[in-house]
């Protein structure tokens, strides 16, 4: 592999990690919130 696959490869992992720690964090928040009514 060249550098810039490496580069790429490692943008989009770092790209899914935040999406996928986002939607984690913003469906533990809606789900808190339905307990609590």
């Amino acid at each position: 592999m060249s550098n810039f696959q490496i580069g790429l490869t490692v943008l989009i992992g770092i790209s899914v990690f935040g999406v996928v720690t986002f939607y984690l964090d913003f469906w533990r928040e809606t789900r808190t919130q339905k307990e609590r009514e």
